[in-house]
């Protein structure tokens, strides 16, 4: 979202498919604010990358203005959960 240029021709659908998928992702965000490797199965592993990946991708759509602004807390517990990870391995 944050390169697709506003006049491409397919960007509405590609805005509407984004918002589908952030709506259904969040739907399985943990209460740490992290997604699981499994993400409808809560016993799988707590999935590290996966969910920075997330993560970035809902930044992006917050940043655009393209998700409800009430988003940005659900953000916000993910990078919360993810910062204490990431800093200890990044040792």
């Amino acid at each position: 979202m944050r390169d697709l240029p506003e006049q491409h021709p397919k960007r509405e659908a590609v805005v509407q498919l984004a918002k589908s998928f952030y709506a259904a992702v969040l739907k399985h965000q943990n209460e740490d604010g992290m997604w699981h490797q499994e993400m409808t199965d809560e016993t799988s592993y707590v999935e590290t990358s996966g969910s920075g990946l997330l993560l970035y991708g809902l930044g992006i759509m917050i940043e655009k203005g393209l998700l409800d602004p009430r988003t940005r807390r659900t953000s916000n517990e993910a990078c919360a959960a993810i910062w204490p990870i990431s800093t200890r391995t990044a040792r």
